[in-house]
């Protein structure tokens, strides 16, 4: 076996040494192929440069193109040209197709068009003849009943308006959303029947049978109606005013720039001169503010007129003429962009005969552009027409003529007021519908001349007088103080720096204000900036439809705000020394509020009710009550009769009917008095009725609007949105009545079971281990029974009472003997006969709450 093994390796051996010669054969023959092919290409070169083969190459492609590649190009030629004229076929066709098309098309737009004129002819004639009345409720009821009460409602409007046509359509526009004041649309026989009812559309702001504005306006298209709209916010509103007998008109009438944000203002009796310069108008004009036109009288004084025009609006003068013994016109025109806009402004002199007058009214004819929106204002003394009439009566032929120049010219009269004496002096035409016309008051003249400073009018203080208090000069730190305690916020003011800017930098500016603040009162000039306010109307009740019911908020500048403190500060301590302000005088005066305004009648009134005597209080909408019907009379103001009222208090009060001039007051069982409802009888249970339900509405409010489940965040909104409704003025009403004080601990109750379901993230049953029972609530979040709350704010009142930091005197509740014993003080008050004397602060808080303080106290 070892022998064969060896031969086998010597065998194996000899094969390795065989395989090992073969290799470099093998290399050998690799290296001649290389060699070849390097011999072939060199070859192939040479060969394409030959000519002869390139001739060659190129007749043998060019007869392959001939016989293979140009019979298909030639066959696609002759297809593509068949396709060509068969989409020239089918063109043709197309375009008499097309020609047919348009000749239907045409035709029935022809029907349709004149379909559509048909009816739009129909509608603009109803239109012409139709009425859109605003404001007035609709009844409940079926579609019968609510027809009779919109009938009912139509037929008191025209009865009121003397109309004698009646309507021959009444329905409502629109569906009806629950909102009860959908838009109502009156169909007349004659287009002269609404002309005729606009005209005495104006009388409805008296009309007192609905108890809500009542307008009325034409019907018009959406496109009338947008182009209406355009129309009165571009033109706001005009005035007419006189400015005869005064001694420096500039004053007043830039008083009446600056102060009205009127788009035109016309005057007549201007009583200026050719030589009178417009620099006592300097600072109003420009092309910023206004731009002034006039045309005064040559031949004398008096008589003249003038048109202030904003400087936005582009206007010219299209009439300018005066005439001696006669008048005094001008006209301008205005580009609104929508239509053109004619004013013209006219002094007729009482002097002025017929044949002048006659003149006057064929020039402003001349001069009239029909297509234009016309207003011609102006005083006419022409007191032998009676406007208030329907139509308007006439006494002369020259007052017939006047007549007929507003017929001819389809120009309407809107003032239907006397304006000076029992005459209708000042007249207002246009052949649009003006909206509002109101007569000023008297009392604005004497306005204007309080809020002038006197030193433009001569001197006007007695030489030598010295006055007691000296001039206030305000320091550095005086404003830094004030405004380290404005509120940080970053409300619009109208000089357009925010609190929260001021106050941040109050350390840096307070020293630039002081100064300028100095400056102004040194100077007697304040900067027109905080003159200036944005107003914000506040709602004084729920769902209001009145502007009267509604509160007006100023914002003016913080600045000014900031020094105005400084001012009030001094101004009242020099007020307060010389005894100027009257003991029952609360509003505007430091340490006094509602609370103690409402608390001062009450202490009196409760008193009567413990006597068994009735207090009847009437509210007026004035400070003072003497010989007010009088005075209202002569500043031809009207009271406000809505907030006239009375309230009779005791337990069975007469029933005493008392009258202001000829008008019955109005008496009523609850009054609003201070955020207060007060009733007859003194219990507050209406007062805390409401203040619940607004309370649980805000709760409800806040977790509609608030998502979140941090309980600390949602106590923090309680305790700024509601609790304050449950504890406003709780010294004066704090209830007594078990009901009420249970149902007001339900409404802190209801809220903090709401915020832990919110934190549970579902409903918990009073079972369930999670569940807190309501004082279990109160001490995981933090807050204490309102019952205990309350005493504490009596508590707090009554020391701030003793300290003097109250300003009341404590005397007219109680007595405190100077003797002491070693429990403290005596208290000394009345022993109450009834229960709601009894539950009066000072009976509350003397005998419940004082008491836990170990004083001596007694009622005798």
């Amino acid at each position: 076996m070892v022998s064969t093994t060896n031969e086998q390796k010597r065998k194996k051996g000899e094969s390795s040494e065989e395989t090992a010669k073969k290799k470099p054969k093998k290399n050998k023959n690799q290296v001649l192929t290389e060699m070849d092919l390097e011999l072939i290409r060199n070859s192939f070169l040479e060969m394409l440069e030959n000519d002869r083969f390139k001739s060659s190459v190129a007749n043998i492609l060019k007869d392959h193109f001939e016989m293979q590649i140009n019979p298909k190009i030639v066959a696609l030629e002759k297809e593509l040209k068949e396709q060509m004229e068969k989409v020239a076929i089918l063109s043709s066709e197309l375009e008499a197709l097309a020609e047919k098309v348009g000749e239907l098309e045409k035709g029935r737009n022809e029907v349709i068009g004149e379909t559509k004129s048909e009816k739009r002819t129909a509608e603009e004639i109803e239109r012409k003849r139709s009425v859109v009345i605003s404001g007035v409720p609709e009844g409940g009821g079926s579609n019968r009943a609510s027809w009779n009460w919109d009938s009912m409602c139509v037929g008191k409007i025209f009865s009121y308006l003397d109309m004698g046509a009646p309507p021959v359509s009444v329905y409502r526009l629109g569906r009806s959303y629950g909102n009860g004041r959908r838009l109502m649309k009156v169909v007349l026989m004659r287009s002269k029947d609404q002309e005729e009812l606009l005209r005495r559309a104006p009388r409805l702001k008296n009309f007192p049978s609905l108890g809500i504005p009542v307008y009325i306006r034409p019907s018009m298209t959406r496109e009338e109606r947008e182009k209406m709209k355009l129309q009165r916010g571009q033109i706001k509103c005009s005035v007419s005013s006189r400015v005869k007998d005064t001694n420096s008109p500039g004053t007043e009438v830039n008083y009446l720039l600056e102060r009205k944000n009127y788009d035109i203002i016309c005057f007549q009796e201007t009583w200026l001169t050719p030589d009178t310069p417009i620099s006592i108008f300097a600072d109003n004009l420009g092309p910023r503010s206004y731009s002034l036109f006039r045309t005064d009288r040559s031949d004398g004084r008096g008589g003249g007129v003038g048109i202030f025009c904003k400087g936005n609006l582009k206007s010219k003068i299209i009439l300018s003429e005066s005439v001696k013994n006669g008048y005094e016109i001008l006209a301008l025109e205005l580009n609104l962009g929508v239509v053109p806009f004619q004013v013209f402004n006219v002094y007729r002199a009482p002097s002025c005969n017929p044949e002048k007058t006659k003149k006057l009214f064929k020039t402003i004819v001349t001069h009239i552009n029909s297509d234009s929106q016309i207003v011609i204002v102006g005083d006419f003394n022409l007191k032998e027409i009676d406007w208030q009439q329907s139509p308007p009566v006439a006494s002369t032929s020259l007052a017939g003529q006047v007549i007929s120049f507003c017929e001819s010219n389809d120009l309407n009269q809107f003032v239907q007021q006397p304006t000076r004496g029992n005459n209708i002096l000042d007249l207002v035409f246009s052949n649009r519908t003006i909206t509002k016309v109101s007569i000023s008051s008297p009392v604005a003249d004497h306005f204007v001349s309080q809020y002038i400073n006197k030193r433009n009018n001569g001197f006007s203080i007695p030489q030598g007088y010295e006055s007691e208090q000296p001039v206030i000069w305000v320091t550095d730190d005086e404003i830094f103080k004030n405004l380290s305690k404005i509120k940080p916020n970053n409300t619009l003011t109208p000089d357009g720096v925010p609190a929260k800017f001021l106050k941040m930098i109050s350390v840096l500016i307070s020293s630039p204000i002081s100064q300028l603040c100095n400056y102004s009162m040194m100077t007697g000039l304040v900067p027109r900036k905080w003159k200036e306010s944005l107003v914000l109307p506040l709602k004084k009740i729920d769902n209001p439809i009145h502007i009267s019911e509604f509160r007006p908020i100023s914002i003016t500048s913080v600045i000014c705000r900031t020094y105005e403190r400084c001012l009030l500060k001094n101004i009242s301590h020099y007020l307060s020394y010389k005894n100027f302000f009257d003991y029952g005088q609360h509003g505007f005066r430091p340490r006094r509020s509602t609370t103690t305004c409402v608390l001062e009648a009450l202490n009196e009134w409760t008193d009567h009710y413990d006597n068994g005597e009735q207090t009847d209080v009437i509210y007026f909408d004035f400070k003072a009550v003497h010989a007010i019907s009088k005075w209202a009379d002569e500043a031809q103001l009207e009271l406000n009769k809505k907030k006239t009222f009375s309230i009779s208090i005791g337990k069975k009060p007469a029933n005493i009917q008392y009258f202001l001039g000829n008008d019955l007051i109005l008496r009523q069982n609850v009054v609003r008095d201070l955020g207060f409802l007060i009733s007859g009888t003194l219990d507050f249970k209406e007062h805390w009725q409401a203040a619940i339900r607004k309370a649980n509405y805000s709760i409800h409010t806040l977790f509609k609007t608030f998502s979140s489940s941090n309980s600390r965040l949602l106590i923090l909104l309680f305790k700024i949105f509601v609790r304050p409704l449950l504890e406003y003025g709780t010294v004066v009403s704090n209830p007594f009545n078990k009901n009420i004080i249970k149902s007001i601990e339900s409404v802190q109750s209801n809220f903090t079971r709401r915020v832990l379901f919110r934190n549970a993230g579902r409903r918990l049953s009073r079972t369930e281990s999670d569940y807190l029972t309501a004082d279990q609530r109160l001490l995981s979040y933090g807050l204490e029974p309102l019952v205990e709350r309350r005493e504490r704010l009596d508590k707090i009142f009554f020391t701030k009472l003793m300290l003097d930091k109250i300003d009341i005197d404590y005397k007219n509740y109680f007595h405190v003997s100077l003797s002491k014993t070693r429990r403290g003080r005596r208290y000394h008050w009345k022993r109450p006969k009834t229960r709601i004397k009894e539950h009066f602060f000072t009976n509350r808080i003397l005998s419940r709450i004082v008491n836990q303080t170990s004083l001596d106290i007694r009622p005798h």
